[in-house]
């Protein structure tokens, strides 16, 4: 009597499949700049809105100049959107690609958030800070905080001869741009290597000049035209979000704080780079400290503030 045959299958471990031509190292690292560009301009454009209602809150001599600066504006917003989208269809593929791959094998992908910083679990147990000591520190920085004024419009031309005077600030060149007017001028600030950065700011003089001074830019001064780096969008993210934005001295102070970019570690986890993306500390705040209680920026990452 012959026995029946078992329709049961055998569970096998997956083997490794080798990389597919078309998915290759070469091909897979272009993707990732792709992405990583893509990335960078869609952070860029959440400065489109506050870029276009900005002259909303400013004061122009006339409304033809007003109307002059919110056309400029809106066609260089509509520029950046349509760069945006046409980068963003020319990547299609690589979305279709990342699809296929998350279905065929969802396990280990983590979906990352705007401000993420994954570390190895030994150490964060070794940089883990009591909530006791944060506190303490909170508490010590509220006590450094200064009173700072929004700079008048008749003193701006005095703030910027007196930075291009310190001897500390030599190295760093600053230029007004042409094509300015009373109401709305633009400033070149370059950083000396090895930070290299070109920043440039958009001054719309207002009537209390709470918000006269925005960095619209910051690039590779030595390749303006190459794809802006996730770095320099994290010195623009902590350059907009400074507490005092009316106040240009204090600008000028904090761009040229970051000469030290690549080389000053981060005054909480006392890291230069930090993530398994080695985010390097872009954030820059002054404090006071020691008997002549002088100011002096540190760094900090993003995470640790």
């Amino acid at each position: 009597m012959s026995r029946p045959q078992s329709t049961a299958t055998i569970a096998t471990a997956p083997v490794a499949q080798p990389l597919s031509p078309e998915l290759n190292e070469e091909k897979l690292l272009d993707s990732l700049r792709r992405l990583d560009d893509l990335h960078n301009r869609l952070i860029g454009l959440r400065s489109v809105i506050p870029k276009i209602l900005h002259p909303l809150t400013s004061n122009y001599a006339t409304p033809v100049d007003m109307f002059e600066d919110f056309s400029s504006r809106a066609l260089s917003c509509s520029e950046d959107i349509a760069t945006f989208t046409t980068l963003y269809v020319k990547s299609s593929v690589v979305f279709d690609q990342a699809a296929a791959i998350r279905a065929r094998d969802p396990v280990g992908i983590n979906r990352l958030g705007v401000a993420d910083i994954f570390l190895p679990a030994e150490q964060a147990e070794e940089d883990a800070i009591k909530q006791e000591d944060v506190e303490m520190k909170d508490a010590d920085v509220k006590e450094e905080e200064e009173t700072v004024e929004n700079t008048k419009p008749e003193d701006i031309e005095d703030v910027l001869e007196e930075f291009e005077g310190r001897l500390m600030h030599r190295d760093v060149d600053v230029e007004e741009l042409p094509g300015g007017t009373p109401n709305k001028k633009s400033l070149k600030v370059v950083l000396p290597p090895p930070s290299s950065l070109l920043f440039t700011v958009e001054i719309t003089p207002s009537v209390d000049n709470s918000r006269a001074f925005v960095v619209t830019f910051v690039k590779n001064a030595k390749h303006p035209d190459k794809p802006v780096h996730n770095v320099h969008t994290g010195v623009l993210r902590a350059v907009a979000a400074r507490q005092w934005p009316g106040n240009l001295e204090m600008l000028l102070e904090m761009l040229a704080a970051y000469k030290s970019l690549f080389t000053a570690k981060c005054d909480k986890c006392k890291r230069l780079t930090a993530g398994t993306k080695a985010e390097l500390p872009v954030v820059r705040k002054p404090v006071r400290d020691g008997p002549a209680r002088e100011k002096r920026w540190i760094a900090l990452h993003e995470g640790c503030v």
